[in-house]
């Protein structure tokens, strides 16, 4: 998948390739709105879940914010974002493998593979130390090496929004 340098482009693409119920994970209010119009779930990398209940007044705050800066007013100023906190995880685990915030009940490891035997599905596990690119994938020992990946972790050129992409199907010959 190839995306533009455009601004926003990341965003849009990632919005126009999700469906009912995906899970987005975004600290952008913009990004998060526009999640739930599609009817997904949106979720902040601390653990903030987004919802009709929240969204407007982040997003109204975001403009007044953005109103500020650009008045050149003092308190206008913005700082990097805090470092994420033992907290934060927990708080970011609990809201998404819990139920987050929607009623859904969404399994732990041992209740998937649980799952997976009762209804007497094939699978196999593979556990293997975090990897950051097609480099260190190469490196390490994985059954079916010419599999392609279907998860993409991205962030903007600022480093202030990052996302966790999760495909159904890749799909490297659609250009975006």
């Amino acid at each position: 998948m190839t995306i533009s340098k455009g601004r926003d482009a990341v965003d849009l693409a990632l919005i126009n390739d999700s469906e009912k119920g995906d899970v987005i994970v975004t600290q952008d209010y913009g990004v998060a709105s526009l999640a739930l119009g599609r009817s997904a779930y949106a979720i902040g990398n601390s653990g903030l879940i987004y919802d009709n209940n929240n969204i407007d007044k982040l997003m109204f705050e975001r403009f007044l914010g953005q109103k500020v800066r650009r008045a050149g007013r003092k308190g206008g100023k913005t700082f990097n974002p805090k470092k994420r906190t033992k907290e934060d995880d927990e708080r970011f685990e609990r809201n998404l493998f819990n139920d987050f915030g929607q009623g859904i009940k969404y399994m732990n490891k041992q209740e998937i593979l649980d799952y997976l035997k009762e209804k007497n599905v094939l699978h196999e596990v593979t556990e293997h130390k975090v990897v950051y690119n097609m480099e260190e994938v190469s490196q390490i020992d994985i059954p079916y090496p010419e599999a392609e990946a279907k998860n993409l972790f991205v962030r903007d050129d600022k480093k202030r929004n990052y996302y966790l992409i999760t495909k159904k199907k890749a799909d490297k010959k659609r250009l975006i």
